[in-house]
Order: structure tokens, then sequence, then C-alpha cells
């Protein structure tokens, strides 16, 4: 039986599902087939399926009205990570690879829109470094002209390489208003620039002149596109092609959605990112964010993106992007009891998608206070010596996290002993929170808190890896008696219990004289098992993936156990005064278990 028509459906179906659809759409009726058209080459030839998509020129000007400045913000990001959960996607059903080209098509018309060349290519550079992807291709103007040049070179030459219909600008104008539809996208040319050109035109322009000057510049901007698309057809004929603007998905353009849901398309680059509390996001105009319930999140002295709050927020408090794209968030106060504003929903929330939250200028006098702000966020656990575990070095430490030597790399509740009440109910019972509060900080560029980015180490490693590292077993073991010295053997990585993402589980080694800590990964030879974890190890310090927290007293750190892991850095003598205070939520016990365990 010959497979090829049943993989070029679900391709189909994979892009299909990847698409804006409106009202009128027409994919289902005539863009499947058009879309199989140009796949079935690829799937009959073996060959990695080839997408290109024109895109990501420069930010609006309009900060007041549509976005918030020059940069490329998270944005950027969010279109990037789905333009690549697409390929992976069809790479999982297809098997020969998957390659997208973004032709970054800012040089054809930023002069029109008062963007400088500076600026546009400022935005190109700094776009092609916030995701990364084995997927992506860039290209630029350059490419599809076939030779290098001043802007205004490329733009001519692009316009004179389309060979379009039309002796020139002029010529153009009287045939876009002798047809209806040319006029109709000159119209929509029109209302689309109203906006993005009013900070750029004189503030003493009369409304008729500002209006003469957008039907001029839509003119330009109409002419430009017609050569892009052709420049982009002379430059990637085989390939499907995937569209920033509304289409109806008729083929051979198919309108393509940077978020899941939208009804109409909705690019990054004229909106701001958006993050409602449940997690989902929004592209959305600037003037429409509601300052009272909005916390801006920075990444230097740029917005990254905006965050719902359930509760009025306080401008005084500044939220900054630890390390982009987004793992962890350094949230500072400027009076201790402030952190009372940071509802335990929207705690959750941050630390849902950060990781980790740094709150700095916090104040607790005693233990006890810690222990009452982490009530509303689950049930406490509970040591033998109560729900506060004081971290600082001793004299005589009974193990690594007591002495001044590192602490390796690990989960927190891990090697709990197998008769432990919870573990008999759920093998990979561990907290799901912990909250680090420093008392006493250590000497500067000692004891700093490693935190490692578990969700961008599976993104690097890609989904094979991650589906295979779900069926690699690893078994750790130290004679702790304060963990029952019992080994654990864990999957490298399982899923999360709440969202069902995959989640790594990994812990690092020791040789220290005051604990062991072994691994052996089931099913390898001695030196295979060595070299894993020698590869593990590399991974899990990648600066890439890996962040030192430099403590202050008063800072209090969020971590969400499930999607990170964590150690600390060693300390000489001058550093025995540090002192931190954690404090382990874990995860409701469903009634009926809860009555068996007690």
């Amino acid at each position: 039986m010959n497979e090829q028509p049943r993989i070029t459906d679900t391709l189909c179906a994979v892009i299909g599902s990847y698409l804006v659809k409106g009202d009128g759409d027409r994919f289902d009726a005539d863009g499947k087939a058009a879309l199989a058209a140009t796949l079935q080459p690829f799937v009959e030839k073996g060959e990695p399926i080839e997408l290109v998509l024109p895109g990501f020129p420069f930010k609006s000007l309009n900060f007041h009205a549509k976005t918030s400045g020059p940069k490329p913000d998270f944005g950027e990001v969010l279109a990037l990570r789905r333009l690549e959960e697409m390929c992976a996607a069809l790479d999982a059903v297809y098997g020969h690879g998957v390659r997208l080209t973004i032709v970054s098509d800012g040089t054809t018309y930023n002069d029109i829109i008062g963007v400088s060349d500076a600026d546009r290519q400022a935005y190109n550079d700094a776009v092609r470094t916030l995701w990364p992807s084995r997927y992506f291709r860039w290209s630029t103007a350059t490419d599809l002209v076939g030779h290098s040049g001043s802007p205004q070179e490329l733009r001519t030459a692009l316009v004179e390489q389309a060979a379009l219909p039309y002796a020139d600008l002029e010529a153009f104008k009287t045939a876009v208003q002798a047809d209806q539809g040319l006029s109709a996208a000159h119209d929509r040319m029109c209302a689309f620039l109203y906006n993005d050109l009013r900070p750029q035109l004189a503030d003493d322009l009369d409304e008729d002149a500002y209006f003469a000057e957008i039907r001029e510049k839509a003119y330009e901007m109409m002419i430009r596109g017609l050569a892009l698309n052709a420049g982009v057809e002379r430059a990637f004929p085989q390939a499907v092609r995937l569209s920033v603007h509304q289409y109806d998905n008729a083929g051979p353009k198919f309108s393509f959605g940077f978020l899941p849901g939208l009804a109409h398309v909705s690019a990054p680059w004229h909106k701001v990112p958006y993050r409602h509390l449940d997690g989902h996001f929004s592209f959305v105009d600037h003037a429409r964010i509601d300052a009272e319930h909005t916390l801006a999140v920075y990444r230097g002295d740029q917005i990254w993106l905006y965050q719902e709050s359930d509760a009025a927020i306080d401008p005084a408090i500044k939220l900054s992007i630890v390390k982009p794209p987004q793992f962890g968030l350094l949230v500072e106060l400027d009076a201790p009891e402030k952190v009372k504003l940071l509802t335990p929903r929207l705690t959750r929330s941050l630390s849902d998608f950060f990781s980790f939250i740094c709150v700095r200028g916090c104040h607790f006098e005693e233990r006890e206070d810690l222990v009452d702000y982490c009530l509303p966020f689950g049930d406490i656990y509970q040591w033998h010596f109560g729900p506060v575990h004081v971290v600082q070095p001793e004299e005589k430490p009974k193990g690594f996290v007591q002495s001044l030597e590192k602490t390796p790399i690990h989960w927190d509740l891990s090697m709990l002993p197998l008769d432990h009440d919870r573990v008999k109910q759920d093998e990979w019972f561990c907290a799901d929170l912990f909250m680090l509060y420093c008392k006493a900080p250590p000497k500067k560029g000692e004891g700093e808190t490693t935190l490692v980015d578990g969700r961008e180490i599976l993104r690097q490693v890609g989904p094979e890896t991650v589906e295979a590292w779900r069926n690699t077993h690893v078994t750790y073991n130290t004679k702790m008696t304060y963990f029952g010295g019992h080994p654990r053997t864990y999957p490298l990585v399982h899923a999360h219990p709440e969202t069902g993402e995959p989640i790594l589980r990994y812990q690092e080694g020791s040789k220290s004289e005051y604990q062991t800590f072994s691994q052996e990964v089931q099913g390898l030879s001695q030196a295979d098992s060595d070299a894993f974890v020698e590869e593990m190890n590399r991974r899990i310090y990648d600066p890439k993936v890996c962040y030192a927290h430099p403590w202050e007293a008063g800072d209090m750190v969020i971590v969400e156990n499930y999607l990170t892991l964590h150690g600390r850095n060693p300390m000489s003598e001058a550093s025995s005064m540090r002192e931190l205070w954690r404090v382990q939520t874990i995860p409701d016990m469903p009634v009926a278990d809860r009555s068996a365990a007690e």
C-alpha cells in the first residue's frame, strides 16, 4: 500500500491546525488540495519539506497605540516558538526533515513607514537571537535580488526584477483606481497605515494633507509588496508559502497563526504581548492595556511582556526578566509589606511561567512569619524539626548541604524513603514549590544558589531525545539517614502532574567526604553510564540554562520544583554566616489517600 497520500494528508492536517481561519475560510474546500499538491513532490522524493514565511520586519513606531518600543520582545519569542512547534510536529510525522526560511522583509518597507535603516537592522539582528532553532533559516532582500547593495538599491532591484506589468508608480495608481479589487486593497492599506504613520508625520499636517500622504504611501507599499511576492516566488518556487496577512487559505498562501485560536491574523511587531492569569497569551494594542491591573515585565530598559494581575498593582514594584526569554523573574519591592500585593494566584501564575521568582526587599523577622506567608500556596512539608529548614554551614557538617562545599544539582524531596506515606501514594512525589528566604547572605561571589532551566534543556535536545529520555532510568543512592538511605530510580523525563508537559528529573553525583551521592544509568555499561552522566553534567551547567543567584539579605526565591533543578556554589569561611530559610509546599493529598496515610 502506498503510504505517500496518507503522509501528505497528515502533513496538511498539521499545517492546517496552525492557520488562522476566519469567516469564509476555504482551507477545507480548496486549500487542502492546493497544499497537498505543493507537499507531494517533497514526499515522493523523501526530501526535507521547505516552507517560507516573509515577516519580522521591524516594530511599529506607534509606541503609544500599538507597540511599546523598537526592539523585539516576548511577542516575537511567542511567534518563533509557535513556528518551531509546527515544524517539530511536521518532523514528527514525516521524518525526512523540515526547513523554514524566514524572510526578514523590513528592507522592503521601512523607509515608507519612517523606520531608519539602522533601527531595522538592529531589530533584524536581535530577532534572530531570540529563539534559535534547528528548523529556521533567515533570509533578507539581498538573497532575493541576488546581490548586495544599499537598502535603496535593494528596493529598486526588487521592483525591477519583479517585472510587474506597470511602467511606473503612476501607471500602477491608474490600474488600482480602475480595478475594484485593487482599490479595496488600497483602502485596507490606508486604514492600516493610519495609526502607524501618525507619530512620524509632521504635527502641523491638517487631516486632508494627512490622508493624502497616506494614500501615496499606500500605493508605494502595494507595489513593493507585489515585488516582494515575486522575489519570494523566484527564490523559493517549490516551498509552502506561509503568510502574515489574512487570506481565505484557498492557496497558494496560507495565513499562519502566531498564537493558537486566532480569528484574525495578529503579528507581534504591531502589538504587545499580554499574558493572562490563566497562562494564555494575547497580542493587544498598547493603548488597550489596563494599567491598574497589569504588570510590566522589563528586559533592561524595554518592556518584555505584560502580565495580568488579579489585584490593583503598585507602579513602584519593578519586575524584570532574569534570563531571557523566560527563565526567572526579579520582583523588586520598595517596602517589605508590599509582598502582600503579590497574591497567591498571581505568584503561582508567575512561577509556572518563569520557573522561579526572586522577590527582593522582603523581611520576615521570625521563621513563623515565613510559614504564614507560605500557607496560602498549599500544604507545607513537615520535617522532623518542623516546617522551616534552616540552611547554614555547620562546624561539623552531616552532609554537603551543611558544609561550605557545593551542593550538587537536584530537585527538592527527591530522595525520600520508599516507606514514606506520600511516596507510597505516589512514587514521584516531591515538593511543587519551595521558598528560600535569605536571612544572611554569603560573601559576594560565593554560595550562590544555582538554578537550571529544565524546559530549555528539553527544548535544546529535541522531541526524539525527550522521548528516549522517558525510557532512560537513573538510580541514585546516598547513605544520608535524613533521606532513609534507600536508592531511588527515576526516569530522566516524566510528566508534570498538573500540566502534563515533559519535565527533566536529574541529580548530580557527589564524592564529598561528608556525603557521597552516586548515579547509575540503568541498562548501560559502567563506561557508557559514566559518559552519559558526564554529558548530563555538561548540559545542566551550560550558561544558556544555568543561572547562579547572588543572594542579598531580604531576597525570597520562589522555585517551581517540577520545572527547575537547583544546587549551590561552594563557599569559603568568609561565608560561614550564610543563612537561608527553606519552606516547601506539597501537592494536596486526596481525602481518601490522606485518611489511609494517617
